[in-house]
């Protein structure tokens, strides 16, 4: 199976350097997906192991990586962390997307199947993910209830079944 970040104010933050209650504050780097993200992806853009293992790196638009059959449309994306061969090489790849808006996020999710959405939890927090299978099981996940994670979006994309692909996520560290 296949960010740094600009401050707004000084307030206190779960995400370092973040104004807390604030989604439109993080300057859409590899370092501020690793602040948001820290045991998902590396933590610094410097290194390249993930969770897990996997092995990850990070762009900017200036390489658009192709996209893959199946793969939603993801919009008008700033930076990304995409990992891949995590866990022996069994588990799903997975790719963190930041955005200069969550409004940005909102429209990557308009264009995603409405029948595909679900309430999930992971490590005791619900998520909202959209579902569907197409050339591999795909979860998007959208932090739009984490004022501080709001511009982020995380898929994933796995060979396995469904739900071999649903137990990696919940067991995957977003918080």
């Amino acid at each position: 199976m296949g960010l740094a970040l600009t401050l707004l104010g000084a307030q206190a933050s779960a995400v370092p350097g973040l104004p807390s209650g604030s989604s439109e504050a993080v300057t859409p780097t590899a370092e501020s997906i690793s602040a948001a993200f820290p045991r998902l992806v590396p933590r610094s853009a410097e290194s390249e192991i993930g969770y897990r293992g996997a092995t990850c790196w990070q762009t900017d638009r200036g390489y658009v990586p192709s996209a893959n059959a199946g793969d939603p449309e993801f919009g008008n994306w700033a930076w990304q962390w995409r990992c891949y061969d995590g866990g022996d090489g069994n588990d799903p790849f997975y790719r963190i997307y930041a955005y200069h808006s969550s409004v940005d996020v909102q429209s990557v999710v308009a264009g995603l199947p409405p029948s595909s959405m679900t309430t999930d939890v992971n490590h005791g927090r619900e998520y909202t993910n959209h579902q569907y299978t197409d050339n591999g099981n795909k979860i998007i996940t959208t932090f739009s209830g984490d004022a501080q994670r709001a511009t982020f979006l995380m898929f994933t994309d796995g060979y396995g079944t469904p739900g071999e692909v649903m137990n990696w996520w919940r067991d995957a560290p977003l918080n």
